[in-house]
């Protein structure tokens, strides 16, 4: 997905959280939510992270969900995995590639019932693989509206992060409850950096919103 250059004015500071943010991944798992009210820039910022960590040359992967679309299964996961190159699907074993085809719906389904483990599972081996290449960030854009089944190996993909350099960024508005893979991100990501910045003139610090997700 292409970003758009964009210039936040008087936004100094959560600009040097989100660039503090973005340098820790290189030493391991970090995440950052990004949150405030619709209309108060926290998606120019999240960009802002991204385009950052693209100038650093680091592998990105991002999904903007919408709520038209949030009861799709994978919706949010297939638009995160589109710009993965296909060899490194071509290196999962074959029960991990072949889940993730009928899942992302590259592959018919052979009858059986979908693993969602092995779903989750190659996943966790896919952008394993690419954080082995450089440093990685996954973007998610307004969070809230992220379809179940993608929350569910997104929680799965979190919670086995130990000492890869992947590095999860999240916007999302305060007024909608968190999914549970937010909650396991926070409890489960062994990251350098967790917490949020806020764009809406309330306390800047990562570390003062720890464990807040509810």
């Amino acid at each position: 997905m292409p970003v758009q250059a964009h210039t936040i004015v008087g936004r100094a500071v959560e600009r040097e959280v989100v660039n503090t943010f973005i340098g820790s991944i290189e030493r391991g798992p970090a995440i950052m939510v990004v949150e405030g009210e619709s209309g108060i820039g926290k998606s120019v910022l999240w960009r802002e992270g991204l385009e950052i960590a693209r100038r650093r040359s680091f592998v990105v992967l991002d999904c903007r969900p919408i709520q038209a679309e949030a009861q799709l299964a994978f919706t949010a996961l297939g638009d995160l995995l589109d710009a993965v190159p296909d060899d490194v699907f071509a290196g999962l074993p074959a029960p991990q590639r072949r889940a993730l085809d009928v899942a992302l719906l590259r592959a018919e389904p052979d009858g059986e019932e979908l693993s969602h483990r092995a779903v989750a599972v190659g996943v966790v081996g896919a952008l394993c693989a690419l954080a082995r290449t450089a440093p990685l960030v996954v973007g998610i854009d307004d969070e809230q509206w992220l379809d179940a089944a993608s929350q569910r190996v997104l929680a799965f993909v979190l919670r086995r992060m130990r000492e890869e350099r992947i590095g999860v960024l999240v916007a999302r508005r305060p007024d909608v409850g968190s999914g549970p893979w937010m909650r396991a991100s926070w409890t489960g990501c062994c990251g350098h950096t967790s917490g949020r910045a806020w764009v809406d003139g309330r306390p800047h610090s990562s570390s003062a919103a720890r464990g807040a997700i509810p």
